[in-house]
Parts: structure tokens; C-alpha cells; sequence
């Protein structure tokens, strides 16, 4: 009795493991039928005309359980098509959606993987693969931003395309970002061009910006030139001399900036051939000191100071901006303001007229000549009394030394300022003639130009003769380094009478006699 109910209970505990091991068996199989028929088993309907393969997969994803992983380089995601199915397989539907492509694909449990055609999966593996997977690799990219002068850039925006991931260089133009193959990766700064690069095996990319010439509109002048273009608030007038110089007559540059410019005035000190004019930028800013302009060519200050450079003693002064000739010059920028002061120092305070001469261009040597020439008279009717008596109350000519020879009223009405046997005054000429040529290549250009003016004034004692030689010289020595050469030559041999409201002048001393 007792072995029999031995064996009774052995044999029920048996049955029981039996029972519980097949059905552990059997979910584990049915399980794993469900995950290898999933594909066959799905079914899809979609409808879409003309829409891109990238919306097609968007919609895909979204209606149904499966990941589409590919690489942007392999497939044009904005290529357009159109699927109209019912209940198909996904086989069926990729097929129609990757038909006109160099792309297949391959489908790992819920996972569409595009390949291009004959490429192997290497990377794909049996295990299950989370729906959250990148669908490219992640690769670091480094690099140095930079402008056309090789000065590094910092704070330049880098962001992949199409993304909200971006960073920024450094203070040394460095950057450092993660990127997948077939990314586009969109470089932006103000003041240059946005540029773009696509991402490839490479994992350094450096970039030279470019400066958006489309969005700048003045110029900026620094003591060495011109660096680039930004906008500038305090510039007066920007004059285009070499078109000016062709519609009408041009003596110096001071008839070039007549008229020309709101804000500055010119004004003539006298008539004398060689004189000066007084140039005022937005009025004087000092009633003692010197209210001048400085001057710059091609970036190179030159001494307006008239002592420093000439010796007087009163009267009328010259001006070296008429030591340039108009033909050479191809454009004016008149500044005055903070921007003036702040790019030139303070000897800006009364302005800067900055003058850029012409540069040669590529091509064939063009050649250009002038010759000139004028009369100068004096037209003035110089009342009978002119200055008739001096300081000290007396006569400017002794009538009573006179009678006996001439008649009273001869005397009387004698005026020497208009009588050519008596008068000072001549009628002067002047003279000019110059030769310029410009040419060259890409590696090499010029401009070279000679000059020379003679002139007499209507007064004996007022005579110019000048002689001017500029050469502009650039060359291209490599891709990012080219040199420029400004040189120029002039000598001026000018006399200037002692005139105007001079105490000892011609006119108020010598003209007019003295009494006996």
C-alpha cells in the first residue's frame, strides 16, 4: 500500500513538468514565427501624388512600426513620385517607391535598410535594433574658419542643414561638431557669404569666407588702404573722379570737389595761377588754429601745411592737393565725423579727403593723352579813386607837382590801373600736357602717368611750373598673397604775389603811388 501511493504522486509530479515545459515551448516558437512573419503578414495602403521619397518614408514610419535607415549621399530624398496602393506588402511598396533609383534595400525584422545596389549590410547585424537609431553614423568634424586674408574668424555659426544642432568657432576661428556622411554643414557670419560644404570621409574641413558684397555698401578706409566693406555713417561724398574728369573742363582738384559734395565748402582766397583754395568740411572748428582738411593718397598722409613746405610772408598760400593731376585720380571720399577721428587719429578732426588713383587692369596696354591751354586776363574797371589817399590823409599823387605839365583834370582822372602804358597787369597763359598708360595680366598690372603744366599769371611775379610722375604697380604672387606698389613724384616751383589785403601788397601799396 504504502509503495503504491509512492508511485502515484512520483507519476503525477511528473506529468506536471511535462505539461509546463511544452507549453514554454510552444509560446517561445510562436513568438518567434511572429517576428520573422511580420513583413509577410503587414499590409499597407497609401495614396500620394507627386511627393517627395522622403515624405513617402516619413509616412511610412508613421503608419506603420518600421525604421527606414539610409545614407543622404546615396539617395535623392527630393526626388518626386507618385504611389496610389491598397493593402500591399512593404516589399511592394518599396519597390514601386525605389523603382527609377540605384538603390535596393533589405528588411531586418522592423528595420528597412537602403543600400546602394550590390552593396553589402556589413553593419547591420540578426539582433533586434532599437527604433530610436540614427540613420547615419556620427563622425567628429574639426576645422579652422578663416577670411581671404587668413585671419582667423571667431564666432562664426556652423549648423548642419536642415537641423537645429550647431556650434560656433572660437576665438582662433576653431570648430568642433558632430556630422554624418552626406550632411550639409552651413557656415554663416555677418559681413560674409553663408557657405556650405558636405560632409564626407574627411574629418578636418577648413573654410575661407567670402564678404557678402551684396550687403555692404560703403567703404572703409584704414591709414593703410582699404580692408574691406562695412557700412559707414560719417562718410560725406564718395566721387567718381575718372567719369567726371571726362564731361567737363578740370584745372585742379579743387574744381573737382566744387559743388560736388553736401556739406563742403570751397572757396577761393584770391586770382592768382597756383593759389590755393580753403576747403571746409561741415563748417570750422576752431577760430585760431587750422581748419584744413588732411589729406590722403592711396593711404599715404600728405603735409597740406603750407609753412612746412613753402616759405612766406603773408598774402595767399598754395595747396598741395593742386600738386596732384585730376587725370590720375579715380575716385574722392570726403569723411569727417567720429568715424574720421577714430580711423585717423586726431589730426581728423577737420575731415580727410581720401583720393585712390588708378590701378592698372588686365588686358591690352590702353594709352591716353591731354594737351591744353588758356588765357588769363584781367577784366576789372578800376575806379578813378581808387585808394586816392593814404594812411595819413594825403593824396596818392602830388597834383601840385604835376601843374605846369599836365592839366588838372588829366591828373586828376589819371588812373594806372587801367592804363595799359602803367598797368601791372599782363595777359597770362597757361599750359598742360600728359601721357598715361595701363595694362597688364593676372599675375601683373600697371598704370604709369606723366604730366607737366607751366602758367604765367596776370601779375609778372606770378609764375608755376610743375611736373608730376605716378606709378601703380600689383602683383599676384600666389593665390593669397599680392603686392601693390603706389609710387609717386612731384615738383612744383610756384611764386605768388604779395596781393589781396595785404599790408605791403602790389594793390594796396605800390599801385597807387606815394605822396612827395
Amino acid at each position: 500500500m504504502k509503495n503504491t501511493l509512492c508511485k502515484g504522486y512520483f507519476a503525477i509530479k511528473v506529468d506536471l513538468k511535462m505539461k509546463m515545459t511544452a507549453l514554454l515551448l510552444l509560446v517561445a516558437l510562436f513568438q518567434l514565427q511572429a517576428n520573422n512573419t511580420y513583413s509577410q503578414k503587414s499590409k499597407i495602403s497609401m495614396s500620394m501624388e507627386d511627393a517627395t521619397i522622403e515624405s513617402i518614408f516619413e509616412q511610412i514610419e508613421k503608419t506603420t512600426d518600421y525604421n527606414i535607415l539610409y545614407k543622404n549621399s546615396i539617395l535623392d530624398i527630393d526626388k518626386r513620385v507618385s504611389i496610389n496602393v491598397d493593402k500591399v506588402k512593404i516589399e511592394t511598396l518599396m519597390d514601386l517607391v525605389l523603382k527609377e533609383t540605384n538603390v535596393s534595400y533589405e528588411i531586418r525584422r522592423k528595420l528597412i535598410v537602403l543600400l546602394e545596389k550590390e552593396e553589402k549590410p556589413a553593419f547591420i547585424k540578426e539582433n533586434p535594433v532599437s527604433p530610436n537609431l540614427l540613420k547615419v553614423v556620427q563622425t567628429t568634424i574639426t576645422g579652422t574658419v578663416t577670411d581671404q586674408q587668413n585671419v582667423p574668424l571667431g564666432g562664426v555659426s556652423i549648423v548642419v542643414k536642415g537641423t537645429t544642432k550647431g556650434v560656433s568657432t572660437n576665438f582662433d576661428g576653431q570648430y568642433e561638431i558632430e556630422a554624418s556622411e552626406g550632411d550639409i554643414l552651413v557656415f554663416s557670419y555677418i559681413g560674409f557669404a553663408k557657405h556650405e560644404v558636405e560632409v564626407t570621409q574627411e574629418m578636418v574641413i577648413n573654410v575661407i569666407m567670402k564678404p557678402d558684397l551684396m550687403d555692404l555698401n560703403e567703404v572703409v578706409v584704414t591709414a593703410t588702404g582699404v580692408r574691406r566693406k562695412v557700412e559707414l555713417g560719417n562718410s560725406i561724398a564718395n566721387l567718381n573722379v575718372s567719369d567726371d574728369v571726362k564731361q567737363r573742363p578740370i584745372a585742379n582738384v579743387s574744381d573737382l570737389l566744387q559743388g560736388q559734395a553736401s556739406g563742403v565748402q570751397i572757396s577761393s582766397s584770391g586770382g592768382s595761377t597756383g593759389m590755393g583754395s580753403r576747403i571746409r568740411i561741415r563748417g570750422s572748428n576752431s577760430a585760431s588754429l587750422s581748419n584744413e582738411p588732411v589729406i590722403y593718397i592711396d593711404g599715404v598722409l600728405i603735409n597740406n601745411e603750407a609753412n612746412s613746405i613753402s616759405f612766406e610772408t603773408g598774402g595767399q598760400s598754395p595747396s598741395r592737393l593742386n600738386d596732384i593731376n585730376p587725370e590720375d585720380i579715380e575716385s574722392i571720399e570726403i569723411i569727417k565725423g567720429p568715424s574720421a577721428a577714430t580711423l585717423y587719429g586726431s589730426i581728423a578732426a577737420n575731415g580727410v579727403i581720401r583720393i585712390t588713383t588708378k590701378k592698372g587692369k588686365q588686358g591690352e596696354p590702353r594709352w591716353s593723352a591731354f594737351l591744353e591751354s588758356g588765357l588769363v586776363e584781367d577784366v576789372t574797371t578800376y575806379p578813378r579813386n581808387y585808394q586816392a589817399l593814404d594812411a595819413d590823409g594825403n593824396s596818392g599823387f602830388n597834383f601840385e607837382a604835376a601843374e605846369g605839365t599836365f592839366v588838372h583834370s588829366v591828373v586828376n582822372s589819371f588812373q594806372p590801373l587801367n592804363d595799359p602804358r602803367t598797368s601791372p597787369f599782363r595777359t597770362g597763359q597757361s599750359y598742360g600736357a600728359g601721357l598715361s598708360v595701363s595694362g597688364g595680366s593676372e599675375a601683373l598690372s600697371y598704370f604709369l602717368s606723366g604730366s607737366i603744366t607751366d602758367g604765367e599769371g596776370v601779375l609778372p611775379v606770378n609764375n608755376i611750373q610743375r611736373t608730376n610722375f605716378r606709378g601703380n604697380f600689383g602683383a599676384k604672387i600666389t593665390e593669397s598673397l599680392k603686392v601693390n606698389l603706389s609710387t609717386g613724384y612731384t615738383n612744383s616751383d610756384l611764386e605768388l604775389p604779395l596781393n589781396d589785403n595785404f599790408a605791403l601788397g602790389l594793390m594796396g601799396q605800390g599801385l597807387n603811388g606815394t605822396p612827395s
